[in-house]
């Protein structure tokens, strides 16, 4: 049996975290490690993790000072999860509850196809569980939009097979160590959003393949009628990462009107938002 790694990061929330901590531990597979990352929480926030979730032989808390944010939170933690010698690593968000199976179903599809580099599960709305958060995700440099395949519609026979896809979600990417070794982590020159996106586009640029895993299965806490807390600070950011992600794998050829048509849909979301209305993720 292969190992895992799994890699939750804390910011301020220890009850979230220890619900998400204690699904994984009632997983049907035997050979994974949880390193929980405290990843610059107020010291009272910490003492509450610390109280909630215990360590020992199968979950592990690491703290970084200062909050790294996602890529370089991440990082810390596979750094300390190295020791553990794992085969594979998954990334996972601390609002979610993962279904029993889910494990055993990424490391099946991962052990079976080598060329398979990156795989991410099927994700719901947890307030929805017939709904929708995440099939797999999509590039189109065309229009200059990034989403997620199936996103708030009612799941159906469209999202129940493997498929190849150009990303999996960062709250809940599954990934060979060794792959992850060879890119060398998650790129921290993004600050927020789009990380999972750029690594994604790297492995694939390895010679691997990313694939959505229609039955492996975990729950979202996260709202499908806000999109996720939008405000100008998300546009904002994710605006920033994304024309970096267009900058850096988008074909030259087709930049000038990527970019173009990016700038248009960031200014209606902008005025959208403005006039009192929710965007979609």
């Amino acid at each position: 049996m292969k190992r895992v790694a799994i890699i939750v990061l804390n910011w301020n929330q220890p009850e979230l975290t220890y619900e998400c901590v204690n699904s994984l531990l009632g997983i049907d597979y035997n050979d994974f490690i949880v390193i929980v990352v405290d990843n610059g929480s107020n010291i009272d926030k910490y003492r509450k993790l610390r109280k909630l979730i215990e360590e020992n032989e199968i979950v592990k808390i690491v703290r970084s000072e200062n909050n790294l944010l996602y890529a370089g939170g991440n990082n810390f933690g596979y750094q300390f999860a190295r020791q553990f010698d794992p085969d594979y690593v998954l990334f996972l968000n601390n609002d979610t509850i993962v279904d029993r199976q889910f494990l055993r179903k990424l490391v099946d599809l991962m052990d079976k196809h080598n060329e398979v580099g990156v795989v991410g599960p099927k994700i719901y709305y947890s307030e929805k569980p017939d709904t929708i958060w995440h099939a797999g995700g999509y590039v189109n440099f065309l229009t200059g939009k990034i989403a997620h395949y199936g996103i708030r519609e009612k799941d159906d026979s469209r999202w129940n097979a493997a498929r190849e896809v150009d990303y999996v979600s960062g709250c809940a990417l599954f990934i060979r160590r060794k792959v992850f070794d060879r890119i060398g982590g998650f790129d921290e020159s993004y600050g927020i959003y789009t990380e999972d996106v750029d690594l994604c586009f790297r492995v694939k640029k390895m010679g691997y393949k990313i694939v959505y895993v229609s039955d492996s299965i975990i729950w979202h806490k996260v709202s499908i009628s806000s999109g996720g807390n939008v405000s100008f600070f998300k546009i904002w950011n994710k605006f920033r990462s994304n024309i970096k992600l267009f900058l850096r794998h988008c074909p030259y050829y087709m930049l000038p009107i990527t970019i173009t048509m990016y700038l248009v849909t960031s200014a209606v979301a902008l005025l959208i938002l403005k006039l009192g209305f929710k965007p979609e993720r």
